[in-house]
């Protein structure tokens, strides 16, 4: 049966093959002999060299169809199965090899544009940066840039798509270079925005000028941000959607005055997970205020961690009201292999003993329970 069916093919192409080819030679004498260009003879042999050449791809993805289980099932399905198979972590991008595999994989691959728009500014893929944004379509992109590798043509990209960004990942140590993508952000408006990164690896400014600079600086609006991570800066974001917040300090002098990081952790309605690094400022003004409630309540944190020394802690904590289902991880920094204060540091301990108290880390950032 299946050598039947193999003769049979081959047989009607080697025939419909051998009357094309018989029918040019005739054409071509025919022009010859009646002095004819024969320019409308060579663009039709062409035309059926173009279409011969569309034959065996189509005989191939049919054959793969048919042999492959994977190719077997419905094509509506490939993305999630693509989307499973890629991994989270974005240095594996190991899924822009499954489209050489075979036509329907790479046809569902191209369908996909949120997988293109995440490695837009993948730096091994820059010399292809504007096909991976065709790629991309609509969808929102990831934006990444660490000035050490960055050049002015990428850092223009950037700037040029930061309205598009679902995600914005920003590295420098110049100030300089940090106030452009500042300014730039600060004139925009940001509806696909869900996670933005902003690290200044520089000393930040005081806590007056940051003070000022937060207070009278517009807003980025982005309705849709829900996690936000700031290192040695400061930026008057919309926080009324922030889920997760990371505030890091690489400075002894606070970047906040008390009030205004009270006033801006206030604006964090739906908070879930407060990461703070030597953020908090001298909160004794606040603590010496009658209180009849906390002047902070976040009611959906579910994880808060601090990292500054003991006293800077214990100030904010009493300012502040989470459910006592947070869990609450506590990095005092000072120097644990004082004997003689243990017995005031468990004393400190009994601050947050309503909590859950993953532990606290010394100086060596050698964990302690």
């Amino acid at each position: 049966m299946e050598k039947a069916t193999h003769d049979f093919l081959r047989e009607s192409v080697e025939g419909a093959l051998t009357r094309r080819l018989q029918g040019i030679d005739d054409d071509f004498e025919f022009a010859r002999a009646q002095g004819m260009s024969n320019t409308s003879l060579r663009e039709e042999l062409v035309k059926d060299i173009d279409y011969l050449r569309t034959l065996v791809p189509q005989y191939t993805h049919r054959l793969n169809r048919r042999v492959s289980p994977l190719l077997r099932l419905p094509p509506e399905i490939f993305p999630n199965i693509l989307c499973a198979a890629a991994p989270e972590r974005e240095e594996l991008i190991s899924w822009l090899h499954l489209g050489h595999i075979c036509h329907d994989l790479r046809s569902a691959l191209l369908g996909m544009h949120a997988l293109w728009a995440d490695v837009v500014f993948d730096s091994d893929f820059r010399h292809v940066q504007e096909e991976l944004l065709g790629r991309a379509g609509q969808s929102p992109i990831c934006i990444s840039i660490i000035y050490e590798d960055a050049d002015s043509e990428l850092f223009s990209a950037a700037l040029r798509l930061l309205h598009r960004a679902r995600s914005i990942d920003i590295q420098s140590e110049f100030p300089e270079h940090m106030d452009r993508i500042v300014q730039e952000l600060e004139h925009g408006s940001y509806q696909s925005l869900e996670e933005l990164r902003v690290w200044l690896d520089a000393p930040p400014t005081s806590s007056a000028e940051s003070s000022l600079i937060w207070m009278s600086q517009p807003m980025i609006m982005a309705p849709k941000l829900r996690s936000l991570d700031l290192r040695n800066i400061i930026l008057h974001v919309d926080l009324s959607s922030l889920r997760s917040l990371s505030l890091t300090l690489y400075s002894d002098e606070p970047i906040q005055d008390a009030d205004t990081f009270i006033t801006m952790l206030r604006l964090c309605i739906r908070l879930e997970h407060l990461e703070i690094d030597r953020w908090i400022p001298d909160c004794t003004a606040l603590q010496n205020q009658p209180l009849v409630q906390p002047l902070l309540s976040l009611p959906h944190l579910m994880h808060l961690k601090m990292e500054q020394d003991p006293a800077r802690i214990l100030q904010f904590w009493p300012l502040l009201s989470i459910p006592t289902s947070a869990s609450v991880d506590i990095s005092f920094n000072e120097d644990f292999h004082d004997l003689h204060g243990s017995l005031e540091r468990a004393r400190k301990m009994r601050a947050f003993i309503a909590h859950t108290l993953i532990g606290w880390r010394d100086q060596d950032n050698q964990t302690r329970s």
